[in-house]
């Protein structure tokens, strides 16, 4: 990242050094332009020679600094992709970091819910089991009361049979 910035500011150091010697180039040519009146018709000629082929070389120039300014929008567009893309990753490496923490959450409040309605449900089951041992318990008591019901009437009937004979 740092390494990445420093070359960006170095970059733009240059653009601006290429800017400074075209903006040179053109006060030049404006002061040769106001000394042409005093010069005479021959030296105007080897002027306007001399600044055809200076607007060659400096067409030339300015191709040239169009091509390092494009070459240098072009390094400067593929860091920036670089550094977005570095951005991205990181974005994703966080990103499933934090969906690994959520899921474990989630995953302890699932168990947490599973122990507490298992607890829930021992709980109702032994009350089940307490109501149907409670229900049992009433019916044998029933039985054994009916049989002694029984067992009494018998023994009355067997009384009450021995003495009139």
């Amino acid at each position: 990242m740092h390494h990445q910035k420093e070359r960006e500011r170095s970059l733009r150091i240059h653009l601006e050094k290429l800017e400074k010697e075209n903006s040179k180039e053109m006060f030049v040519d404006k002061v040769k332009d106001t000394n042409k009146g005093k010069k005479n018709k021959k030296m105007i000629r080897d002027e306007d020679k001399e600044k055809r082929e200076a607007v060659c070389v400096s067409d030339k120039r300015q191709e040239n600094v169009l091509l390092t300014k494009m070459e240098l929008l072009k390094q400067f567009s593929e860091l920036e992709i670089k550094e977005t893309k570095a951005n991205m990753k990181l974005l994703h490496c966080c990103f499933i970091s934090w969906h690994c923490l959520v899921q474990q959450y989630v995953t302890k409040i699932k168990k947490a819910t599973v122990v507490g309605e298992w607890r829930l449900l021992l709980r109702y089951w032994r009350v089940w089991r307490g109501v149907v041992k409670q229900s049992r318990n009433q019916m044998i008591a029933l039985k054994a009361a009916d049989q002694l019901r029984i067992e009494k009437r018998k023994m009355k009937m067997a009384d009450t049979h021995y003495h009139y004979f």
